[in-house]
């Protein structure tokens, strides 16, 4: 709507930034390792079940980078998931507290 205020900007936390140039460095470097690892014309002997007589060096070629991705991929992701912790946006109330909150709530309710 015309003439309606922008809400302001949000700042966004230092934690996320932080991530934010992680990501950008881990895509520069996977960039890098999957140029090298294109170029490479021996990879298919790394993984030597993907040469097949239906498909020839260039498949096995193909199929080896895709294993190989496959690999890293769970490698990052097991240690993403074993190292990061976890931190709640808000402090737990304690669960009388809670309570008593909800029930205060619930009684302003009642009364109007």
């Amino acid at each position: 709507m015309p003439g309606t205020p922008r809400p302001p900007r949000c700042q966004r936390p230092t934690e996320n930034a932080d991530g934010q140039r992680w990501l950008l460095v881990l895509r520069g470097v996977r960039n890098v390792l999957g140029y090298a690892a294109g170029s490479y014309n021996g990879i298919h002997h790394i993984f030597p079940f993907t040469k097949t007589k239906a498909g020839d060096v260039y498949c096995a070629h193909l199929k080896s980078c895709f294993f190989h991705s496959i690999t890293l991929l769970l490698t990052q992701a097991t240690v993403a998931a074993v190292y990061v912790k976890v931190k709640p946006l808000l402090p737990q109330k304690s669960t009388a507290a809670a309570d008593a909150e909800i029930k205060g709530k619930s009684e302003c309710m009642d009364k109007h």
